[in-house]
């Protein structure tokens, strides 16, 4: 049963992220090719659609094997491989290999500029030394996603911290932290406010990291009109979806793991902690399909050049990685794919990045402390 589960979880993210990567071409703006700024048209010439298939037909590449080494692992690998999580390390291979496509897509793309600027044909594109040039107005978190929904996540966990609360000193003084498939306890830890709360923790840690990074995400550069505010309610708005939809997975997994903790025989039923995060995965994977094709759309009618669009090719590391001092934005929008990503020009963003790491460390702690206390 683990195998199958295992191979199930694997073949579905190989399978998620090749069709995500062989369709991200269409998702960048249209003066933007694999994170170099060209010709408006320039994905319609011969040249420009030959880089794309050549992409597409390195990711198909990659992703075949990726496949074939997970048919091998799911015939001749040990029961251990999936019992532990070992599984996980496929898809993760998987999705840094990809980054060689892109690469030579990106160096084909480089080429491909360099030759219409040679001719000095580039087709209303922006010049490669234009710096950033954004209408920067006041925008706030609350301009994309009404104040009132931040409400729900905290009454969840409100909700979440008052049931464990409620049932603290009923509860018994070891009490199971992990269950088995089958529902029954396999790991016990003392009872004190980091373990009994541990979920809550959680809670707590992830509205606070995705809290921080949608108001940033809020403020970032972009040009004003209606194409570029839709693209951005529809990020923050499913970051969202996410937030309160991994909230309400870890409350109710906390009221079962309490429930079973003072019951006079402890036991969760069948696979619960297991299978309400895995549709918990699915709806976010086809959450994420249907939000870059409503991207695809708002990108389709609006101007050919963006914020994003503006800036110096120069202060792009491969296309992906934003660096510029003299910028003051902490967050821009990705050139290659859906979001944002961090300046790390500025010093702010290194503090950022700090903040985003020390949340699941912090948490990683509490849980480690709980486990060990006596």
């Amino acid at each position: 049963m683990v195998r199958i589960l295992g191979v199930a979880i694997d073949a579905a993210l190989i399978l998620f992220v090749g069709v995500y990567a062989w369709m991200l071409p269409i998702v960048s703006r249209r003066a933007i090719l694999f994170g170099v700024t060209v010709p408006v048209d320039a994905r319609a010439t011969p040249e420009g659609r030959a880089v794309v298939a050549r992409y597409r037909l390195g990711t198909t590449a990659v992703t075949v094997l990726a496949a074939g080494a997970l048919t091998g692992l799911a015939v001749f690998a040990p029961e251990e491989w999936w019992l532990y999580g070992t599984s996980a390390a496929l898809p993760l291979v998987y999705m840094a290999a990809l980054i060689l496509p892109y690469l030579c897509a990106y160096r084909a793309t480089r080429r491909l500029v360099a030759a219409l600027g040679s001719s000095g044909d580039r087709g209303g594109a922006a010049p490669l030394d234009l710096e950033p040039a954004a209408a920067l107005r006041p925008r706030r978190y609350g301009d994309y996603v009404p104040w009132a929904w931040e409400v729900l996540p905290l009454v969840i966990i409100g909700a979440t911290v008052a049931y464990l609360a409620a049932t603290y000193p009923a509860a018994p003084a070891r009490i199971p932290t992990h269950f088995g498939l089958s529902g029954a306890p396999d790991t016990y830890s003392p009872k004190t406010v980091g373990s009994y709360f541990l979920l809550v923790w959680m809670q707590i840690g992830l509205e606070a990291l995705l809290a921080g990074l949608a108001f940033l995400t809020a403020g970032s550069r972009a040009l004003p009109g209606a194409s570029e505010a839709s693209v951005r309610r529809v990020l923050l708005r499913f970051v969202y979806a996410i937030k309160v939809g991994v909230l309400a997975v870890e409350g109710i997994l906390a009221v079962g793991i309490t429930a079973a903790a003072i019951a006079p025989h402890p036991h969760l039923a069948p696979g619960a902690a297991l299978y309400l995060p895995l549709l918990l995965v699915v709806v976010i994977l086809v959450g994420t399909f249907v939000m870059t094709v409503r991207i695809v759309r708002a990108r389709a009618s609006a101007p050919p050049l963006s914020a994003t669009d503006r800036m110096n090719d120069r202060h792009w590391k491969l296309g992906i990685f934003y660096v510029h001092r003299q910028d003051p934005s902490l967050f821009v929008e990705r050139r290659f794919g859906v979001g944002y990503t961090i300046n790390l020009g500025n010093p702010l963003s290194w503090l950022v990045l700090l903040g985003i790491l020390a949340v699941p460390m912090a948490l990683v702690v509490v849980g480690v402390l709980a486990t060990w206390a006596h």
